[in-house]
C-alpha cells in the first residue's frame, strides 16, 4: 500500500511538474507573440513615415502635368510603393493573428458604396491584363448592412486582386447576394469568379496556409508573400463567416464568402439608392467662397511630412499654418482662429493626443474645433484611443490625397452651416 501511495504522490507530482511546464511555456509563446507584435507596430511605424513622402510627393508629381512618359514612370514608383505598402499590412496582419490582437469592429456602412469602391479601384489594373471586371449586387440586399467594412473591403479585395493577378483573358465577376444555406441563418455572399490558371489538386488542400502559393520556386511569374489568403481565412472566421473556393486548373477558380447578413434598418437622407453617391473621384474643387478661405493648421514635426502636406494641399485655396509640436499647436488654437487641425499623433515636446486632451479643455468655442488625427500607427487599438481621446477623426500614412481632401471638406462642409459626419475612416493600414 505504502508503495502504491509513493508512486501515486510521484505521478502527481510529475503531473503538476508537466502542468507547470506547460503553462511557463504557454506563457513564454504569449509573451514573444506580444514583443513580435510591439517590434513589427514599430517597425511598421517607421516604415510608413518615409513611405508618406515617397508616396504623398508621387501623387503631388501626377499632377504636375507631365509627359506621358514621365507620367508612366511616377505611376510606376507609386505602385510600386502601394506593394510594399501592401506587404507591409500583410506581415502586420499576420503578427496580430498570431497574438490574438486582431480586433474586428462592428458598424453602419452602405454595401454598395462599399462595392462601387473597390470596382473603381481595381478597373485599371482589370483594363492593363485585358481582363473585363464586372459587378453585380442583388437588389434584395440592404442598403446599409452592419459589420465591419474596412475588414470585409480587405477580404474582398484580396480576391479580386488574386482573380486579376491570375488572370490574363476573359472576365472577373464579382457578385454580392443573399443566402440562408450557408450559415443555416441570413447570410450576405460576397463571389469572386475568374477565367485565369485555376488551382491544381496538390494546392487547394494548403491554399489558406500561411506562406503558400499557386507556384513556387524560382521560376515564379506572379509573386506575393502567400499570406493573403490566410489572412482572409482569419478574418471572415473572426467576423462570424465561412470562406471556401472551387477550382479547376486551366480554367479558372470561383472564391466566396458568406457573413452573417444584419440590415442596418436606417435610411439615409439624400441617397439616390444607385450605391454611388458617396463614392469620392476626384478632389473637390469647387466649393463656396467662405470655405475656399478655411484656415488649417497643421501640427507635424517631420519637414518632409510637412512640405508633403503642404504640396498636396495646394490648389484647394485653403489658408495653411503649420506647427512642429503639440505645444505650438496648442498655442495656436487659443490665441487664433482655425476652422479645422490636422494633428500628427507622435510628436516631440508634446504629443497629439495630449494637444487634444489640452485643446478641448480650453472651455472657449476654440475647443469645438474639428481635429483630424494623422498617424502612421497602424494597430487596430490605436483608432479607438483616438477617437475616444477627443479627435473627431483620423487618416493613415501613408496619406491618399484624395481621401484627405474629402474628409477636410466633409468638416469644412459641417463647420459652414453644412452637417458634418463623423466617420472614422479606416486608413492605409
Amino acid at each position: 500500500m505504502a508503495i502504491l501511495l509513493r508512486a501515486k504522490a510521484r505521478a502527481t507530482a510529475e503531473a503538476e511538474i508537466r502542468s507547470g511546464e506547460l503553462l511557463l511555456a504557454q506563457q513564454e509563446l504569449e509573451h514573444a507573440n506580444e514583443v513580435k507584435s510591439n517590434i513589427l507596430a514599430m517597425t511598421s511605424h517607421e516604415v510608413r513615415t518615409p513611405l508618406n513622402g515617397i508616396m504623398g510627393m508621387a501623387q503631388v508629381l501626377l499632377r504636375a502635368g507631365l509627359e506621358p512618359k514621365e507620367k508612366r514612370q511616377v505611376e510606376t514608383i507609386l505602385n510600386s510603393a502601394d506593394m510594399l505598402l501592401a506587404l507591409l499590412n500583410d506581415i502586420l496582419d499576420m503578427s496580430k493573428i498570431e497574438a490574438g490582437k486582431l480586433d474586428i469592429q462592428v458598424e453602419t456602412f452602405a454595401l454598395r458604396d462599399l462595392v462601387s469602391d473597390l470596382a473603381d479601384l481595381w478597373q485599371a489594373k482589370a483594363n492593363d491584363k485585358g481582363v473585363a471586371l464586372q459587378m453585380q449586387i442583388a437588389p434584395d440586399l440592404p442598403l446599409h448592412i452592419v459589420g465591419d467594412p474596412g475588414r470585409i473591403r480587405q477580404v474582398l479585395s484580396n480576391l479580386i486582386s488574386n482573380a486579376i493577378k491570375f488572370s490574363s483573358h476573359g472576365a472577373v465577376r464579382v457578385s454580392v447576394c443573399k443566402d440562408d444555406t450557408i450559415l443555416k441563418a441570413p447570410a450576405v455572399v460576397f463571389r469572386v469568379k475568374d477565367q485565369g490558371i485555376g488551382i491544381s489538386e496538390a494546392h487547394k488542400s494548403q491554399l489558406f496556409e500561411p506562406f503558400t502559393q499557386v507556384e513556387t520556386g524560382a521560376t515564379r511569374t506572379y509573386g506575393g508573400t502567400g499570406l493573403g489568403l490566410s489572412i482572409c481565412r482569419h478574418l471572415v472566421g473572426l467576423m462570424g463567416g465561412q470562406i471556401d473556393f472551387v477550382s479547376r486548373l486551366g480554367e479558372g477558380t470561383d472564391f466566396w464568402f458568406a457573413l452573417p447578413l444584419v440590415d442596418a434598418e436606417i435610411n439615409v437622407t439624400g441617397s439616390d439608392g444607385d450605391g454611388k453617391g458617396a463614392v469620392l473621384q476626384d478632389a473637390p474643387t469647387a466649393r463656396d467662397e467662405q470655405a475656399s478661405r478655411a484656415r488649417l493648421l497643421i501640427a507635424e514635426d517631420n519637414e518632409t511630412n510637412r512640405l508633403v502636406m503642404r504640396e498636396m494641399l495646394h490648389g484647394q485655396g485653403y489658408d495653411l499654418v503649420f506647427a512642429e509640436d503639440g505645444a505650438q499647436a496648442l498655442e495656436l488654437v487659443a490665441t487664433q482662429s482655425f476652422d479645422l487641425v490636422l494633428m500628427d499623433v507622435h510628436m516631440p515636446v508634446m504629443d497629439g493626443p495630449m494637444a487634444v486632451r489640452e485643446i478641448r479643455a480650453l472651455g472657449t468655442k476654440k475647443a469645438q474645433v474639428p481635429i483630424i488625427a494623422i498617424t502612421a500607427d497602424a494597430m487596430e487599438g490605436d483608432r479607438h484611443q483616438l477617437i475616444s481621446g477627443g479627435m473627431n477623426d483620423y487618416i493613415s500614412k501613408p496619406i491618399d490625397r484624395i481621401k484627405l481632401i474629402g474628409l477636410i471638406e466633409t468638416f469644412l462642409a459641417g463647420s459652414h452651416g453644412g452637417k458634418t459626419t463623423l466617420k472614422p475612416m479606416v486608413g492605409a493600414g
